[in-house]
């Protein structure tokens, strides 16, 4: 009986070719804030109508993903290399009147936000750009007018992060931001070298990142800030201040504070504070051979003090004063501080001042040879009339104790000019070999102590001290110790 088989078709399977297809940057709206969430390519660009304030058209890559309103714009990058630009409409009336929000992810970013070329446009409600890691680039205000309200908060996570605001040395540069919180930028440059201007109108606080290299702050010579508070790594920091701090603040105080840890430092000024206000400049360096500059015209408007630690583990500082430099408070330099205990200094510390001060000079000098001399006059022209301070110590505790413990050789010289009267508050030396010369064209020299307590003090320690001058000295309200 014949047997029927079903004949079966053999099917060879075979992948079929999908559609190519592409996901464009996803879009969200909150209310009246636009969420902006980069998918398709790694470049975006956010544009303000040139017509209609408030109406943005969304660009990603070649496509465009729409046109919206909103009062606010968030970006959320991707985790490659993103560029993103976020330009406002070229008119006094144009801007955002919300916050501008940047997220961007882990690749080498270069984010830009742009003003307009003729026109102001405001962002009202600040700016928050959180940078993710890599190494990015962020410019805010380039080459472009722009007014940013509320804080500037920018954080670039890790990598050697890059902050510039209003840096293009253009005619239609013109940044103002009110507030500059900045974190983890190791690179940050205020303001261009010449042409145009930036600035910070209230405060500027610098937080570098704890990577591989040190702080490069630079505040150009057309650039502004009002007050600041600069904070560096253990790693060589390097913060010049070409252009103006203006600290404009009724109630005194530093219109700046620079504090470095255990690197080589540079702080380089020109004008602290306005003598109006009486602001000034304080900069606490850390362990490392560390320098301070002033550049030729330099004011501090108020108190400059420099508490740069000299230890046996640096090779000393390296103070260099233009001459005519003008400090309208005291002028302090501490190589002493309370975390400094029994540190012994370098072979030879050398200090030179050529200029006009009208507060007190103190100097609190550590466990080393010193060479010092200063010229002074007060501010303005005319004799200088503050007092004089001079100690000699091993350690913060005889900052306290009254007891000159320091056993360096310290040669000091005061020019004061013309003066025939010079006031004293505490010269207090070691047991080192000691010289001071007050230099004067006057014919006697009278070195006078306070009046009230607490007394002044002249004392050279131990040691063999010498006191000299080329006038006749004479001294009241002040007894002579340990020199000849």
């Amino acid at each position: 009986m014949p047997t029927n088989r079903l004949q079966l078709k053999r099917i060879t399977p075979k992948l079929e070719k999908l559609e190519e297809r592409t996901t464009p940057a996803v879009i969200q709206y909150t209310g009246s804030l636009l969420s902006v969430t980069m998918n398709k390519s790694n470049t975006l660009t956010v544009t303000e109508s040139i017509t209609t304030s408030g109406t943005y058209t969304v660009t990603e890559g070649s496509t465009t993903v729409g046109t919206f309103i909103t009062s606010g714009i968030t970006i959320i990058g991707t985790n490659s290399s993103d560029i993103i630009t976020v330009s406002l409409r070229d008119n006094n009336t144009g801007g955002m009147s919300g916050i501008l929000t940047i997220r961007s992810g882990n690749g080498n970013d270069t984010v830009s936000i742009v003003g307009g070329s003729t026109n102001t446009p405001v962002i009202r409600g600040g700016i928050n750009a959180d940078l993710g890691y890599g190494d990015d680039i962020l410019s805010i205000g380039d080459a472009s007018r722009l007014t940013v309200r509320g804080t500037t908060v920018t954080n670039g996570n890790l990598g050697s992060d890059t902050l510039n605001i209003g840096t293009s040395a253009s005619a239609i540069t013109g940044t103002t931001l009110t507030s500059l919180s900045s974190t983890d930028f190791n690179i940050v440059t205020i303001g261009p070298t010449a042409t145009g201007t930036a600035a910070i109108s209230q405060t500027a606080t610098i937080t570098p990142g704890t990577g591989s290299m040190g702080l490069i702050f630079t505040l150009n010579a057309a650039g502004t800030i009002n007050k600041g508070v600069i904070t560096g790594t253990s790693l060589a920091d390097t913060i010049t201040l070409n252009g103006v701090v203006s600290g404009n603040l009724s109630s005194g105080g530093d219109a700046l504070t620079v504090t470095t840890g255990l690197g080589n430092d540079s702080l380089s000024v020109g004008t602290v504070g306005s003598n109006t206000y009486n602001t000034g400049l304080t900069f606490n360096a850390g362990d490392g051979t560390d320098t301070f500059t002033t550049t030729s015209g330099s004011v501090i408007g108020g108190d400059l003090t420099l508490n740069m630690v000299s230890t046996v583990n640096d090779a000393g500082n390296t103070f260099n004063f233009a001459t005519g430099t003008q400090v309208y408070g005291n002028l302090t330099i501490s190589e002493i501080t309370s975390a400094n205990y029994g540190n012994v200094g370098p072979a030879n510390q050398s200090i030179t001042f050529n200029g006009q001060v009208n507060g007190d000079v103190n100097l609190r000098l550590g466990d080393s040879d010193h060479t010092i001399s200063f010229t002074l006059a007060a501010i303005g022209g005319g004799d200088y009339s503050g007092y004089l301070s001079v100690s000699n110590y091993t350690n913060n505790t005889a900052l306290t104790s009254g007891a000159g413990t320091g056993t360096g050789d310290n040669t000091v010289t005061f020019d004061v000019g013309s003066a025939s009267v010079t006031y004293i508050y505490t010269i207090l030396l070691g047991s080192g070999d000691d010289v001071f010369t007050f230099t004067t064209t006057a014919g006697t020299l009278t070195l006078t102590g306070r009046a009230t307590p607490p007394s002044s003090t002249l004392n050279g320690g131990g040691g063999t001290n010498t006191l000299t001058s080329g006038a006749t000295l004479a001294y009241s309200n002040l007894t002579k110790v340990n020199f000849t």
